[in-house]
């Protein structure tokens, strides 16, 4: 946990410095903050806030680069609903597991 810690504040302090280079590891470091707290079922509410403020990242991020940003707020937002069932929040938890379903990945034009 201690490291997930450290590699936030440290990505906290270069978004603050170069938004455009270190915001998508800061996105990324705060999932698996929130997913280390998930695992360990430990401060649900406050994996809730990475994980709100990590999609709030990659939201902005898939606007610029849709290719590379979109399945990491994908995974993120089913972390979040994971963390609002787990913490009784049914409806917002439906809410973001509809929204996935309705905006399935495009397929990858790669994997032909």
């Amino acid at each position: 946990m201690t490291a997930t810690e450290e590699a936030v504040e440290i990505y906290r302090r270069l978004a603050a410095d170069n938004p455009a280079a270190a915001e998508p590891d800061l996105a990324r470091s705060l999932t698996n903050w929130a997913w280390v707290r998930y695992e360990a079922q430990q401060d649900p509410s406050g994996a809730l806030r990475a994980t709100g403020e990590a999609v709030e990242i990659y939201r902005w991020l898939v606007t610029a680069v849709p290719a590379q940003f979109l399945s990491p707020l994908r995974s993120v937002l089913g972390l979040q609903a994971d963390l609002l069932l787990r913490l009784g929040r049914m409806r917002e938890a439906e809410a973001i597991r509809r929204w996935l379903r309705e905006n399935p990945l495009p397929p990858d034009p790669h994997n032909r």
